[in-house]
Protein backbone atom coordinates (compact mmCIF):
# COMPACT_ATOMS: atom_id res chain seq x y z
CA UNK A 1 0.00 0.00 0.00
CA UNK A 2 1.15 3.57 -0.80
CA UNK A 3 2.14 5.28 2.49
CA UNK A 4 -0.10 8.40 2.45
CA UNK A 5 0.72 8.77 6.40
CA UNK A 6 1.46 12.88 6.10
CA UNK A 7 0.89 15.32 3.83
CA UNK A 8 4.45 15.65 3.07
CA UNK A 9 4.03 11.52 1.61
CA UNK A 10 1.26 12.61 -0.27
CA UNK A 11 3.16 16.08 -1.75
CA UNK A 12 6.35 13.53 -2.37
CA UNK A 13 4.46 11.04 -4.32
CA UNK A 14 2.14 13.53 -6.03
CA UNK A 15 5.37 15.37 -7.51
CA UNK A 16 6.24 15.33 -11.17
CA UNK A 17 2.49 13.71 -11.79
CA UNK A 18 0.61 15.04 -14.51
CA UNK A 19 -2.42 17.45 -13.38
CA UNK A 20 -4.97 14.78 -13.93
CA UNK A 21 -4.06 12.68 -11.14
CA UNK A 22 -4.00 15.21 -9.05
CA UNK A 23 -7.03 16.23 -9.22
CA UNK A 24 -8.98 12.77 -9.68
CA UNK A 25 -7.20 11.86 -6.03
CA UNK A 26 -8.63 15.12 -5.03
CA UNK A 27 -11.48 15.25 -6.17
CA UNK A 28 -12.44 11.42 -5.22
CA UNK A 29 -11.08 12.67 -1.51
CA UNK A 30 -13.74 15.27 -1.51
CA UNK A 31 -16.59 14.01 -2.48
CA UNK A 32 -16.26 10.85 -0.08
CA UNK A 33 -16.72 13.63 2.70
CA UNK A 34 -20.11 15.38 1.47
CA UNK A 35 -22.25 13.06 3.99
CA UNK A 36 -20.41 14.39 6.66
CA UNK A 37 -21.87 18.24 6.13
CA UNK A 38 -24.33 16.77 8.71
CA UNK A 39 -22.11 17.51 11.19
CA UNK A 40 -22.30 20.94 10.75
CA UNK A 41 -25.18 22.11 9.10
CA UNK A 42 -29.20 22.85 9.89
CA UNK A 43 -31.90 22.48 8.32
CA UNK A 44 -32.42 25.68 7.15
CA UNK A 45 -32.58 27.74 3.72
CA UNK A 46 -29.02 28.95 4.74
CA UNK A 47 -27.40 25.35 5.46
CA UNK A 48 -28.98 24.16 2.01
CA UNK A 49 -27.34 26.92 0.56
CA UNK A 50 -24.11 26.16 1.59
CA UNK A 51 -25.07 22.26 0.22
CA UNK A 52 -25.74 23.92 -3.16
CA UNK A 53 -22.12 25.56 -2.71
CA UNK A 54 -20.58 22.38 -1.62
CA UNK A 55 -22.56 20.52 -4.87
CA UNK A 56 -21.56 23.00 -6.90
CA UNK A 57 -17.59 22.90 -6.51
CA UNK A 58 -17.62 19.19 -6.44
CA UNK A 59 -19.50 18.85 -9.51
CA UNK A 60 -17.15 21.18 -11.90
CA UNK A 61 -14.22 19.43 -10.14
CA UNK A 62 -15.02 15.65 -10.76
CA UNK A 63 -16.07 17.03 -14.63
CA UNK A 64 -12.77 18.15 -15.07
CA UNK A 65 -11.40 15.25 -13.53
CA UNK A 66 -13.88 12.79 -15.86
CA UNK A 67 -13.69 14.76 -18.71
CA UNK A 68 -9.78 15.97 -18.66
CA UNK A 69 -10.30 17.66 -22.22
CA UNK A 70 -12.59 20.55 -21.17
CA UNK A 71 -10.15 21.40 -17.93
CA UNK A 72 -9.53 24.65 -19.88
CA UNK A 73 -12.86 25.28 -20.12
CA UNK A 74 -13.98 24.46 -16.50
CA UNK A 75 -10.96 26.43 -15.18
CA UNK A 76 -12.78 29.96 -15.01
CA UNK A 77 -16.25 27.81 -12.99
CA UNK A 78 -14.16 26.11 -11.06
CA UNK A 79 -12.69 29.14 -9.45
CA UNK A 80 -16.00 30.64 -9.06
CA UNK A 81 -17.10 27.92 -6.84
CA UNK A 82 -13.63 27.83 -4.61
CA UNK A 83 -14.29 31.57 -4.21
CA UNK A 84 -18.58 31.00 -3.06
CA UNK A 85 -17.77 27.80 -1.28
CA UNK A 86 -17.86 27.91 2.79
CA UNK A 87 -15.21 27.56 5.68
CA UNK A 88 -16.71 24.59 7.65
CA UNK A 89 -14.39 21.39 7.84
CA UNK A 90 -16.32 19.33 5.65
CA UNK A 91 -15.92 21.54 2.73
CA UNK A 92 -12.16 22.33 2.94
CA UNK A 93 -11.27 19.48 1.61
CA UNK A 94 -13.69 20.54 -1.76
CA UNK A 95 -11.69 23.74 -1.61
CA UNK A 96 -8.30 22.99 -1.67
CA UNK A 97 -9.22 20.56 -4.45
CA UNK A 98 -10.68 23.46 -7.02
CA UNK A 99 -7.76 25.14 -6.34
CA UNK A 100 -5.51 22.11 -7.87
CA UNK A 101 -8.12 21.72 -10.28
CA UNK A 102 -7.50 26.10 -11.18
CA UNK A 103 -3.65 26.19 -10.43
CA UNK A 104 -1.51 26.61 -13.50
CA UNK A 105 1.98 26.16 -11.66
CA UNK A 106 2.07 22.25 -11.27
CA UNK A 107 4.09 22.94 -7.23
CA UNK A 108 1.06 25.05 -6.25
CA UNK A 109 -1.76 21.98 -7.38
CA UNK A 110 0.52 19.20 -5.73
CA UNK A 111 0.36 21.18 -2.58
CA UNK A 112 -3.34 21.78 -2.90
CA UNK A 113 -4.53 18.37 -3.64
CA UNK A 114 -2.28 17.09 -0.44
CA UNK A 115 -4.07 19.86 1.41
CA UNK A 116 -7.76 18.37 0.18
CA UNK A 117 -6.73 14.58 0.86
CA UNK A 118 -5.55 15.27 4.17
CA UNK A 119 -8.82 17.35 5.31
CA UNK A 120 -10.58 14.55 3.23
CA UNK A 121 -8.55 11.94 5.74
CA UNK A 122 -9.28 13.61 9.10
CA UNK A 123 -12.67 14.47 8.46
CA UNK A 124 -13.72 11.11 7.39
CA UNK A 125 -11.20 9.27 10.99
CA UNK A 126 -13.80 12.19 12.67
CA UNK A 127 -16.74 11.51 11.24
CA UNK A 128 -16.19 7.47 11.89
CA UNK A 129 -15.48 8.17 15.07
CA UNK A 130 -11.54 8.29 15.26
CA UNK A 131 -11.07 11.93 17.22
CA UNK A 132 -12.75 15.31 16.67
CA UNK A 133 -12.21 17.64 14.00
CA UNK A 134 -8.47 18.93 14.59
CA UNK A 135 -6.68 21.74 12.73
CA UNK A 136 -5.09 20.32 9.67
CA UNK A 137 -1.30 19.00 11.34
CA UNK A 138 1.29 17.42 8.92
CA UNK A 139 0.25 13.72 10.40
CA UNK A 140 -2.47 11.75 10.38
CA UNK A 141 -3.91 8.34 10.08
CA UNK A 142 -3.34 6.64 6.31
CA UNK A 143 -6.20 7.49 4.32
CA UNK A 144 -6.64 4.34 3.19
CA UNK A 145 -9.36 4.75 0.14
CA UNK A 146 -6.84 7.09 -1.40
CA UNK A 147 -3.63 5.00 -0.97
CA UNK A 148 -6.03 2.55 -3.04
CA UNK A 149 -6.95 5.05 -5.76
CA UNK A 150 -3.04 6.14 -5.76
CA UNK A 151 -2.26 2.71 -6.30
CA UNK A 152 -4.37 2.20 -9.13
CA UNK A 153 -3.02 4.77 -11.02
CA UNK A 154 0.17 3.49 -10.26
CA UNK A 155 -0.78 0.41 -11.35
CA UNK A 156 -1.30 2.59 -15.08
CA UNK A 157 -5.28 3.27 -14.54
CA UNK A 158 -5.86 5.95 -16.45
CA UNK A 159 -7.54 9.57 -14.22
CA UNK A 160 -10.66 9.85 -15.86
CA UNK A 161 -10.80 6.15 -15.70
CA UNK A 162 -10.63 6.24 -11.82
CA UNK A 163 -12.79 9.43 -12.17
CA UNK A 164 -15.54 6.96 -12.78
CA UNK A 165 -15.02 4.54 -10.19
CA UNK A 166 -17.40 3.87 -7.37
CA UNK A 167 -16.16 6.74 -4.62
CA UNK A 168 -15.25 3.76 -1.96
CA UNK A 169 -13.48 1.26 -4.23
CA UNK A 170 -14.34 -2.00 -1.62
CA UNK A 171 -17.56 -1.26 0.20
CA UNK A 172 -19.24 2.04 1.64
CA UNK A 173 -18.49 2.35 5.28
CA UNK A 174 -21.60 2.05 7.64
CA UNK A 175 -20.87 5.21 8.64
CA UNK A 176 -20.82 7.07 5.73
CA UNK A 177 -23.72 5.44 4.31
CA UNK A 178 -25.92 6.94 7.43
CA UNK A 179 -24.45 9.98 7.33
CA UNK A 180 -25.48 10.35 3.11
CA UNK A 181 -28.97 9.32 4.23
CA UNK A 182 -29.79 11.39 7.00
CA UNK A 183 -28.46 14.35 4.49
CA UNK A 184 -30.50 12.88 1.46
CA UNK A 185 -33.63 12.95 3.59
CA UNK A 186 -33.26 16.05 5.17
CA UNK A 187 -32.85 17.61 1.75
CA UNK A 188 -35.07 15.38 -0.38
CA UNK A 189 -37.95 16.84 2.34
CA UNK A 190 -37.08 20.35 1.39
CA UNK A 191 -39.05 20.18 -1.61
CA UNK A 192 -36.89 22.09 -3.54
CA UNK A 193 -36.18 19.13 -6.62
CA UNK A 194 -33.10 18.28 -4.80
CA UNK A 195 -32.92 15.08 -6.30
CA UNK A 196 -30.81 16.59 -9.34
CA UNK A 197 -28.47 15.72 -7.02
CA UNK A 198 -29.34 12.99 -4.69
CA UNK A 199 -29.26 11.54 -7.83
CA UNK A 200 -25.99 12.87 -8.88
CA UNK A 201 -23.86 11.59 -5.83
CA UNK A 202 -25.61 8.05 -5.49
CA UNK A 203 -24.60 7.52 -9.28
CA UNK A 204 -20.67 8.67 -8.27
CA UNK A 205 -20.98 6.35 -4.85
CA UNK A 206 -21.97 3.56 -7.19
CA UNK A 207 -19.08 4.26 -9.75
CA UNK A 208 -21.76 4.60 -12.70
CA UNK A 209 -21.04 5.97 -16.00
CA UNK A 210 -22.38 9.50 -16.40
CA UNK A 211 -25.69 9.51 -18.16
CA UNK A 212 -24.72 12.04 -20.38
CA UNK A 213 -21.48 13.81 -20.94
CA UNK A 214 -23.11 17.01 -22.50
CA UNK A 215 -25.54 16.87 -19.02
CA UNK A 216 -22.29 16.99 -16.88
CA UNK A 217 -20.57 20.10 -18.87
CA UNK A 218 -23.74 22.15 -18.55
CA UNK A 219 -24.11 21.06 -14.80
CA UNK A 220 -21.12 22.21 -14.64
CA UNK A 221 -21.26 25.39 -16.64
CA UNK A 222 -24.65 27.09 -15.22
CA UNK A 223 -23.62 31.38 -14.81
CA UNK A 224 -22.54 32.58 -11.36
CA UNK A 225 -26.18 34.51 -11.25
CA UNK A 226 -28.25 31.38 -11.57
CA UNK A 227 -26.45 30.16 -8.36
CA UNK A 228 -26.65 33.13 -6.60
CA UNK A 229 -30.51 32.54 -6.37
CA UNK A 230 -30.09 29.68 -4.56
CA UNK A 231 -31.27 25.87 -4.63
CA UNK A 232 -35.04 26.31 -5.81
CA UNK A 233 -33.91 28.31 -9.06
CA UNK A 234 -30.29 26.60 -9.55
CA UNK A 235 -32.01 22.95 -8.50
CA UNK A 236 -34.99 23.73 -11.17
CA UNK A 237 -32.88 24.77 -14.26
CA UNK A 238 -31.02 21.47 -13.76
CA UNK A 239 -34.14 19.54 -13.42
CA UNK A 240 -34.85 21.24 -16.82
CA UNK A 241 -31.67 20.17 -18.50
CA UNK A 242 -32.51 16.54 -17.49
CA UNK A 243 -35.65 16.77 -19.08
CA UNK A 244 -34.55 18.45 -22.33
CA UNK A 245 -31.92 15.43 -22.52
CA UNK A 246 -34.32 12.87 -21.81
CA UNK A 247 -36.42 13.70 -24.02
CA UNK A 248 -33.67 14.31 -26.67
CA UNK A 249 -32.57 10.48 -26.11
CA UNK A 250 -35.93 8.96 -26.31
CA UNK A 251 -36.57 10.55 -29.33
CA UNK A 252 -33.56 9.39 -30.95
CA UNK A 253 -33.94 5.73 -29.39
CA UNK A 254 -37.19 5.77 -31.56
CA UNK A 255 -36.00 3.04 -34.07
CA UNK A 256 -33.92 4.63 -36.85
CA UNK A 257 -36.11 2.50 -39.51
CA UNK A 258 -39.07 4.67 -38.82
CA UNK A 259 -39.65 7.33 -41.91
CA UNK A 260 -36.32 6.75 -43.53
CA UNK A 261 -36.52 6.64 -46.77
CA UNK A 262 -32.91 8.40 -47.78
CA UNK A 263 -29.67 8.83 -46.83
CA UNK A 264 -30.86 12.59 -45.95
CA UNK A 265 -33.71 11.10 -43.20
CA UNK A 266 -30.54 9.10 -41.31
CA UNK A 267 -29.35 9.89 -37.79
CA UNK A 268 -26.37 8.82 -37.15
CA UNK A 269 -25.38 9.32 -33.18
CA UNK A 270 -23.21 12.16 -31.96
CA UNK A 271 -20.78 9.89 -30.15
CA UNK A 272 -17.40 9.41 -30.77
CA UNK A 273 -15.30 7.10 -33.50
CA UNK A 274 -12.19 5.34 -33.66
CA UNK A 275 -12.00 6.52 -37.25
CA UNK A 276 -12.70 10.46 -38.54
CA UNK A 277 -13.75 10.99 -42.14
CA UNK A 278 -13.76 14.35 -44.31
CA UNK A 279 -14.26 15.19 -47.93
CA UNK A 280 -11.41 15.60 -49.80
CA UNK A 281 -11.49 16.44 -53.31
CA UNK A 282 -14.88 15.19 -53.95
CA UNK A 283 -14.40 11.79 -52.18
CA UNK A 284 -14.80 10.62 -48.71
CA UNK A 285 -11.09 10.02 -47.23
CA UNK A 286 -9.94 9.52 -43.92
CA UNK A 287 -9.95 12.56 -41.34
CA UNK A 288 -6.53 13.86 -40.52
CA UNK A 289 -6.06 12.86 -35.94
CA UNK A 290 -7.45 15.08 -33.90
CA UNK A 291 -4.40 17.42 -32.20
CA UNK A 292 -2.78 16.02 -29.11
CA UNK A 293 -3.31 18.26 -26.22
CA UNK A 294 -0.64 19.93 -24.10
CA UNK A 295 -0.24 18.71 -20.76
CA UNK A 296 0.18 21.12 -17.67
CA UNK A 297 4.36 21.39 -17.63
CA UNK A 298 4.13 20.94 -21.09
CA UNK A 299 5.18 22.94 -23.79
CA UNK A 300 4.87 22.33 -27.91
CA UNK A 301 8.14 21.46 -28.39
CA UNK A 302 8.08 18.84 -25.38
CA UNK A 303 5.28 17.33 -26.98
CA UNK A 304 6.94 17.06 -30.31
CA UNK A 305 9.55 15.56 -28.41
CA UNK A 306 7.71 12.96 -26.86
CA UNK A 307 5.75 12.10 -30.15
CA UNK A 308 9.45 12.02 -32.50
CA UNK A 309 10.73 9.61 -29.42
CA UNK A 310 7.40 7.40 -30.41
CA UNK A 311 8.33 7.11 -34.54
CA UNK A 312 12.28 7.03 -34.52
CA UNK A 313 11.90 3.94 -31.76
CA UNK A 314 9.65 2.31 -33.77
CA UNK A 315 11.30 3.20 -36.98
CA UNK A 316 14.33 1.54 -35.45
CA UNK A 317 12.97 -1.92 -33.71
CA UNK A 318 11.65 -1.68 -37.30
CA UNK A 319 14.85 -1.87 -39.37
CA UNK A 320 16.53 -3.71 -36.81
CA UNK A 321 14.14 -6.98 -37.41
CA UNK A 322 13.72 -6.22 -41.24
CA UNK A 323 17.96 -6.33 -41.23
CA UNK A 324 17.83 -9.92 -39.46
CA UNK A 325 19.21 -8.61 -35.89
CA UNK A 326 16.64 -10.78 -34.00
CA UNK A 327 15.38 -13.70 -34.21
CA UNK A 328 11.44 -12.79 -34.34
CA UNK A 329 8.49 -13.54 -35.86
CA UNK A 330 7.28 -10.73 -38.99
CA UNK A 331 4.14 -10.11 -37.24
CA UNK A 332 6.84 -7.96 -34.85
CA UNK A 333 7.55 -5.65 -37.63
CA UNK A 334 4.23 -5.58 -39.28
CA UNK A 335 2.54 -4.11 -36.08
CA UNK A 336 5.61 -1.30 -36.09
CA UNK A 337 4.86 -0.74 -39.78
CA UNK A 338 1.38 -0.36 -38.79
CA UNK A 339 1.98 1.89 -35.96
CA UNK A 340 4.35 4.35 -37.94
CA UNK A 341 1.72 4.32 -40.92
CA UNK A 342 -0.98 5.73 -38.35
CA UNK A 343 0.91 7.28 -35.95
CA UNK A 344 -0.50 11.31 -36.19
CA UNK A 345 1.61 13.53 -37.87
CA UNK A 346 0.56 17.20 -38.60
CA UNK A 347 -3.20 16.60 -39.57
CA UNK A 348 -2.31 13.23 -40.53
CA UNK A 349 -2.97 10.14 -38.98
CA UNK A 350 -5.18 7.99 -36.51
CA UNK A 351 -4.27 7.59 -32.76
CA UNK A 352 -7.09 4.83 -31.99
CA UNK A 353 -5.34 2.73 -35.17
CA UNK A 354 -1.90 3.48 -34.04
CA UNK A 355 -2.51 2.46 -30.21
CA UNK A 356 -4.00 -0.71 -31.97
CA UNK A 357 -0.68 -1.55 -33.13
CA UNK A 358 1.24 -1.11 -29.97
CA UNK A 359 -1.53 -3.10 -28.18
CA UNK A 360 -1.26 -5.87 -30.31
CA UNK A 361 2.57 -5.48 -30.16
CA UNK A 362 2.59 -6.06 -26.51
CA UNK A 363 0.59 -8.95 -26.26
CA UNK A 364 2.48 -10.82 -28.85
CA UNK A 365 5.34 -9.93 -26.49
CA UNK A 366 3.83 -10.73 -23.51
CA UNK A 367 2.77 -13.98 -24.61
CA UNK A 368 6.59 -15.18 -26.42
CA UNK A 369 9.02 -13.47 -24.06
CA UNK A 370 10.48 -16.52 -23.14
CA UNK A 371 11.58 -17.42 -26.24
CA UNK A 372 12.81 -14.26 -27.49
CA UNK A 373 16.50 -12.58 -26.73
CA UNK A 374 16.07 -10.09 -23.80
CA UNK A 375 17.92 -7.25 -25.91
CA UNK A 376 14.30 -7.26 -28.03
CA UNK A 377 12.42 -7.62 -25.12
CA UNK A 378 14.16 -4.58 -23.69
CA UNK A 379 13.82 -2.34 -26.67
CA UNK A 380 10.03 -3.12 -26.91
CA UNK A 381 9.54 -2.18 -24.01
CA UNK A 382 11.77 1.11 -23.96
CA UNK A 383 9.26 2.04 -27.02
CA UNK A 384 6.01 0.90 -25.15
CA UNK A 385 6.89 2.94 -22.09
CA UNK A 386 7.26 5.84 -24.47
CA UNK A 387 3.91 5.29 -26.54
CA UNK A 388 1.76 4.84 -23.15
CA UNK A 389 3.46 7.91 -21.96
CA UNK A 390 1.67 10.02 -24.65
CA UNK A 391 -1.83 8.67 -24.34
CA UNK A 392 -2.90 11.14 -21.94
CA UNK A 393 -2.45 13.86 -25.04
CA UNK A 394 -5.41 12.09 -26.65
CA UNK A 395 -8.57 12.50 -24.82
CA UNK A 396 -10.47 11.05 -27.28
CA UNK A 397 -8.89 7.92 -27.67
CA UNK A 398 -9.13 7.31 -23.43
CA UNK A 399 -13.01 8.29 -23.59
CA UNK A 400 -13.51 5.71 -26.57
CA UNK A 401 -12.08 3.23 -24.17
CA UNK A 402 -13.43 4.02 -21.40
CA UNK A 403 -17.25 3.69 -23.26
CA UNK A 404 -16.17 0.79 -24.67
CA UNK A 405 -15.77 -0.44 -20.89
CA UNK A 406 -18.73 1.10 -19.58
CA UNK A 407 -21.33 -0.78 -22.05
CA UNK A 408 -22.59 -4.11 -21.80
CA UNK A 409 -23.05 -5.51 -24.93
CA UNK A 410 -26.11 -7.59 -25.14
CA UNK A 411 -26.16 -8.76 -28.74
CA UNK A 412 -23.46 -9.55 -31.40
CA UNK A 413 -23.09 -6.93 -33.67
CA UNK A 414 -24.90 -7.30 -36.90
CA UNK A 415 -22.28 -8.48 -39.30
CA UNK A 416 -24.46 -8.98 -41.92
CA UNK A 417 -25.15 -5.63 -41.74
CA UNK A 418 -21.13 -4.67 -41.83
CA UNK A 419 -20.14 -7.29 -44.23
CA UNK A 420 -22.45 -5.04 -47.18
CA UNK A 421 -21.26 -2.01 -46.19
CA UNK A 422 -17.87 -2.96 -46.58
CA UNK A 423 -18.61 -4.43 -50.31
CA UNK A 424 -20.46 -1.62 -50.89
CA UNK A 425 -17.52 0.52 -49.85
CA UNK A 426 -15.22 -1.28 -52.27
CA UNK A 427 -17.26 -1.16 -54.99
CA UNK A 428 -17.37 2.73 -55.08
CA UNK A 429 -13.89 3.11 -54.41
CA UNK A 430 -12.60 5.12 -56.31
CA UNK A 431 -15.48 7.38 -57.22
CA UNK A 432 -16.98 7.79 -53.65
CA UNK A 433 -14.73 6.57 -51.05
CA UNK A 434 -11.28 7.49 -51.11
CA UNK A 435 -8.37 3.97 -51.12
CA UNK A 436 -7.70 4.01 -47.48
CA UNK A 437 -11.08 4.24 -46.37
CA UNK A 438 -11.40 0.28 -46.37
CA UNK A 439 -8.46 0.23 -45.08
CA UNK A 440 -8.98 2.18 -41.92
CA UNK A 441 -12.43 0.31 -41.43
CA UNK A 442 -10.58 -2.66 -40.55
CA UNK A 443 -10.81 -1.71 -36.75
CA UNK A 444 -10.51 -5.47 -35.53
CA UNK A 445 -9.46 -3.82 -32.03
CA UNK A 446 -6.70 -5.28 -30.26
CA UNK A 447 -5.95 -9.11 -29.91
CA UNK A 448 -7.63 -10.44 -26.10
CA UNK A 449 -5.75 -8.76 -23.59
CA UNK A 450 -6.12 -11.48 -20.89
CA UNK A 451 -2.77 -12.90 -21.06
CA UNK A 452 -1.06 -12.74 -17.73
CA UNK A 453 2.30 -12.02 -17.29
CA UNK A 454 4.44 -14.63 -17.35
CA UNK A 455 6.57 -15.38 -14.32
CA UNK A 456 9.51 -12.72 -13.19
CA UNK A 457 12.32 -15.14 -14.40
CA UNK A 458 13.36 -17.55 -16.15
CA UNK A 459 13.98 -21.65 -16.07
CA UNK A 460 17.51 -20.59 -14.51
CA UNK A 461 16.34 -18.02 -12.32
CA UNK A 462 17.28 -14.96 -13.98
CA UNK A 463 14.77 -12.07 -13.30
CA UNK A 464 13.17 -11.65 -16.52
CA UNK A 465 12.41 -7.86 -17.78
CA UNK A 466 9.49 -6.49 -16.80
CA UNK A 467 6.86 -5.07 -19.41
CA UNK A 468 5.10 -1.92 -18.81
CA UNK A 469 1.26 -2.52 -17.28
CA UNK A 470 -0.65 -1.47 -20.06
CA UNK A 471 -3.66 0.69 -18.71
CA UNK A 472 -6.85 -0.30 -20.95
CA UNK A 473 -5.45 -4.48 -21.03
CA UNK A 474 -8.73 -4.87 -19.29
CA UNK A 475 -11.00 -4.16 -22.19
CA UNK A 476 -12.79 -7.49 -23.54
CA UNK A 477 -11.51 -7.73 -27.12
CA UNK A 478 -14.86 -8.39 -28.31
CA UNK A 479 -16.56 -5.53 -26.78
CA UNK A 480 -13.99 -3.59 -28.46
CA UNK A 481 -14.14 -4.38 -31.55
CA UNK A 482 -18.38 -4.70 -32.21
CA UNK A 483 -17.99 -0.95 -30.57
CA UNK A 484 -15.12 0.15 -32.55
CA UNK A 485 -16.84 -1.07 -36.26
CA UNK A 486 -20.22 0.07 -34.68
CA UNK A 487 -19.13 3.62 -33.89
CA UNK A 488 -16.67 3.77 -37.05
CA UNK A 489 -19.77 2.91 -39.65
CA UNK A 490 -21.86 5.43 -37.76
CA UNK A 491 -19.11 8.07 -38.51
CA UNK A 492 -19.74 7.07 -41.97
CA UNK A 493 -23.34 7.58 -42.64
CA UNK A 494 -22.64 11.05 -40.83
CA UNK A 495 -20.19 11.92 -43.32
CA UNK A 496 -21.74 9.87 -46.08
CA UNK A 497 -25.23 12.62 -45.22
CA UNK A 498 -22.90 15.45 -46.74
CA UNK A 499 -22.64 14.13 -50.22
CA UNK A 500 -24.71 16.54 -52.25
CA UNK A 501 -22.51 19.83 -50.83
CA UNK A 502 -19.40 18.09 -51.41
CA UNK A 503 -19.21 15.10 -54.18
CA UNK A 504 -18.06 15.09 -57.88
CA UNK A 505 -19.76 12.40 -59.19
CA UNK A 506 -23.54 12.40 -58.03
CA UNK A 507 -24.43 9.85 -59.46
CA UNK A 508 -21.94 7.24 -57.80
CA UNK A 509 -23.12 8.55 -54.63
CA UNK A 510 -26.60 8.16 -54.74
CA UNK A 511 -26.67 4.31 -55.54
CA UNK A 512 -24.07 3.86 -53.38
CA UNK A 513 -26.43 5.52 -50.74
CA UNK A 514 -28.96 4.26 -51.43
CA UNK A 515 -27.37 0.55 -51.13
CA UNK A 516 -26.02 0.91 -48.07
CA UNK A 517 -29.04 3.23 -46.36
CA UNK A 518 -30.50 -0.07 -45.08
CA UNK A 519 -27.61 -1.46 -43.54
CA UNK A 520 -26.26 1.53 -41.73
CA UNK A 521 -29.70 1.85 -39.72
CA UNK A 522 -29.19 -1.87 -38.71
CA UNK A 523 -25.60 -0.38 -37.34
CA UNK A 524 -27.64 2.46 -35.74
CA UNK A 525 -30.20 0.92 -33.96
CA UNK A 526 -27.50 -1.73 -32.34
CA UNK A 527 -25.74 1.14 -31.03
CA UNK A 528 -28.88 2.51 -29.76
CA UNK A 529 -30.50 -0.53 -28.38
CA UNK A 530 -27.53 -2.63 -27.40
CA UNK A 531 -24.54 -0.41 -26.41
CA UNK A 532 -26.81 1.32 -23.83
CA UNK A 533 -26.29 4.29 -25.45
Amino acid sequence: MIDFKSRDAIEAWLSGRPREVATVLAARAALRVIPFFNRWRNESDESRESVLRLFRALSVLWTSAKFPAYCTELRPFASAAANAIDSDPSSAAASYASLAAISLDADAYVVYASLAIADAAIAVEDASGGVSFPELSAEFDSDTETAVDAATIADGLMPAALAGRSLWQYRVPDWAKEAWLELKHELLAAHEDWDVWTDWYDARLAGKRPWRRSLEIARATLPDELWKQGPKAVNAEIKRLIAAEKAKTAANRQSPRKDVQSIGDLKPLDISSPVSFKWQDGVIAIGGSALPVLGPRNDPRDLARKMQACREIAKDISAKIAKGRYNCRIEYREHLEGYLQWFPEDDDGNIYLADRSARALRELLVAEQDELPPPFVAEVKGFLEQHIGIRPHFPELLEFFESVRTHALQEPLPQDAVDHVRQGIAEATPEVFAPNVGQALDVEGGPPSTIEQPSTTDGSGTPKIELPPDPIQTLNPETEKASAIARTLNALGKILKQGPDYVKNMEAWEKISTQLLPHLQTIIEWLWNKAGL
